[in-house]
């Protein structure tokens, strides 16, 4: 029996399975439904349109980017990617984040070994009216794309942990290397100081001019490192970036550390505060109160009406939750899965409540809500 037929096959018998996940997955393939990929081979590329996604049935696929736009080669993802993620769970989702923000692919996917994949294509129908016509794969989407969430939160805490730690070694490296070099200069000055003119001392004389420094000295003194040190001497720290343009391997989590340590800014004029009491069924939230609580696990999750909260991670800021139909509170789709960081009201806060026991029947009986609720979260994992 040829490959195409055994795969038939398997659909057949999958599709008349209603327990199946794979059956149901293959109930909205406009395409081909199983694609087999040989170690090396590109199952997609950066840059080209989100056409179809896809569910792992075995095997690993590695994630590339490429600091680029447009479609990118084989030879450049070989030459210049950057691996940021592999993906080897059976069932897994890969390449979904593009179809829902209707973006062009933001890696390319790469097979570590020989993989099997289910394809979903997207083409005709297009993403809404495939979620709309078969709501429990849009739940299984909503599930896989909350818990990476909750993944990455805790990978970028001990992430921006790490940068921290190493940013402070740093900040003491650049300290001392400045002083240092003024202990250095000053010596060297002091050791060739030009003699002092002869004749009485208190006579108003021209005193001499200092001696040039030699050519090492100078080139030291102009370099960035002894600026940042100076800075460093003065304010105490300075911006991670500043170490990311001395070329320091900090440039794929300087935005990361940049966007959840250092960004503030005022409050949007587009955020809505609330100026009234919250109407029956919607939770109202007071500046300063937190919501979600790190550590302990989510009972209920929130669509967000007016107001403004923030992420706290061991007591420090990273984000901010903003904007009428953000989400938060998504952990509670797991039910006792900790949370790895807190929300905090920032202003007055209005939110619809979901409990945790009630968010399944909900989204299934509006998938026009729960289309909404997979571009929030896809919005939040801009990478696959």
């Amino acid at each position: 029996m040829c490959r195409t037929s055994r795969a038939a096959s398997w659909l057949s018998r999958q599709s008349s399975n209603p327990h199946s996940f794979r059956g149901r997955v293959h109930t909205m393939a406009t395409g081909p439904a199983i694609r087999t990929l040989q170690p090396g081979e590109f199952l997609c590329m950066q840059g080209e349109p989100s056409n179809e996604m896809f569910v792992v049935r075995s095997g690993k696929l590695d994630i590339y980017v490429v600091d680029t736009t447009g479609v990118v080669s084989r030879d450049k993802v070989e030459a210049e990617g950057m691996l940021v993620g592999t993906v080897s769970e059976p069932n897994a989702f890969i390449g979904e984040i593009g179809a829902i923000l209707r973006e062009p692919r933001s890696a390319s996917i790469k097979a570590a070994e020989q993989t099997q994949v289910m394809v979903i294509d997207l083409r005709g129908k297009g993403f809404e009216q495939t979620i709309m016509g078969n709501p429990k794969l849009g739940l299984n989407l909503s599930k896989t794309i909350a818990n990476r969430l909750g993944q990455t939160s805790n990978n970028l805490t001990r992430a921006d942990a790490m940068a921290l730690k190493v940013k402070g070694h740093l900040d003491n490296f650049s300290r001392k290397f400045s002083q240092v070099f003024q202990m250095v200069e000053k010596s060297w000055l002091e050791a060739n100081k030009p003699p002092e003119p002869e004749g009485d001392p208190k006579e108003n004389k021209e005193a001499p001019p200092a001696p040039e420094l030699p050519e090492l000295l100078k080139e030291v003194k102009a370099s960035y490192a002894y600026q940042v040190g100076r800075i460093v001497e003065k304010y105490n720290t300075v911006d991670m970036q500043m170490y990311a343009a001395m070329g320091l391997p900090f440039r794929a989590h300087t935005n990361v550390f940049v966007n959840r340590i250092y960004k503030g800014g005022k409050t949007p004029a587009d955020v809505v505060i609330p100026q009234e009491p919250p109407k029956p069924g919607v939770a109202g939230f007071t500046p300063g109160q937190v919501v979600c609580e790190q550590g302990k696990p989510d009972n209920v999750m929130y669509i967000l009406l007016a107001g403004k909260l923030e992420v706290v991670v061991g007591g420090k800021s990273i984000e901010t939750v903003q904007g009428k139909g953000a989400v938060f509170g998504e952990m509670a789709m797991f039910g006792d899965e900790p949370r790895t960081s807190a929300i905090r009201a920032i202003t007055d806060v209005h939110a619809m409540p979901i409990p945790k026991e009630k968010i399944q029947p909900f989204l299934m009986g509006k998938p026009a809500v729960m289309l909404h609720v997979l571009r929030q979260f896809a919005k939040r994992l801009p990478l696959l």
